[in-house]
């Protein structure tokens, strides 16, 4: 007489079956959505701002890191990282070696933030011009814009203004119907949406795709101020700069 197979037996034979055929990548990518992540993010945030004090960020301990990041965004970076497959994880692994993959993961993407010309060459407006008499804070665009102002008038400004929008029109149009992605990317440009991790999540896709379609974005930019005369190459290089 056949025994009749249990239902746990049977979901541990099934489980045995999937394992054998994917591979450990795919296995480590799959058994990590299991992980305790409300408490190993606390931690992970944690690491990272330890990691972030050690550094100087526009001259500052305290200074602003490039990209719109923070503490908290570098350690959802690492994390969705590690649950894209793109981590150095064993079937077996203990929580011990996971946090230390993470922390590795971590340190990594504040080095390369570090490493960033916005990182070293930047400075906040306050930091610039030194304190008045009594200790009041100046901020260095006050004098730049009294500067700026002195030599050119109003009707200069609405008059870039007008190029800027029809440039702004003209890039549009260029754009639609070539290359979808870059097309939306130029639309959250548009509205304001600038980060690049906003922007991911605005498109639903990973910030690294993000960055791919920004190079694409401003060598299409690129482009057109070379043979668009509607696009001057100032309003050109607005645009790349955002």
């Amino acid at each position: 007489m056949i025994e009749k197979e249990t239902y746990l037996a049977k979901l541990e034979r099934i489980g045995k079956e999937y394992e054998a055929k994917v591979t450990p990548e795919q296995w480590v990518q799959s058994r990590l959505r299991w992980e305790d992540w409300e408490t190993l993010l606390p931690e992970l945030v944690q690491f990272a701002k330890q990691e972030i004090r050690r550094r100087r960020w526009r001259g500052m301990r305290s200074g602003v890191l490039p990209e719109g990041y923070d503490a908290n965004s570098v350690a959802a970076e690492a994390i969705a990282s590690a649950l894209r497959g793109e981590a150095r994880l064993a079937p077996g692994w203990t929580r011990e070696r996971l946090m230390k993959e993470l922390q590795r993961k971590v340190s990594n993407e504040v080095r390369r933030l570090h490493k960033l010309t916005e990182a070293r060459a930047m400075r906040s407006e306050w930091k610039i011009l030194a304190p008045g008499a009594n200790g009041q804070l100046r901020s260095v665009f006050d004098w730049m814009k009294g500067k700026f102002l002195g030599s050119v008038d109003e009707a200069g400004f609405q008059a870039r203004a007008k190029v800027r929008k029809e440039a702004e029109l003209r890039i549009a149009e260029k754009l639609h119907g070539e290359d979808e992605l870059v097309e939306k990317l130029f639309t959250c440009l548009r509205e304001g949406v600038t980060k690049r991790r906003e922007i991911a999540a605005k498109l639903e896709i990973s910030v690294d795709r993000v960055t791919n379609c920004r190079r694409r974005l401003n060598r299409k930019l690129d482009e057109l101020g070379k043979t668009e005369p509607g696009c001057p190459p100032w309003v050109i290089e607005e645009w790349k700069a955002k």
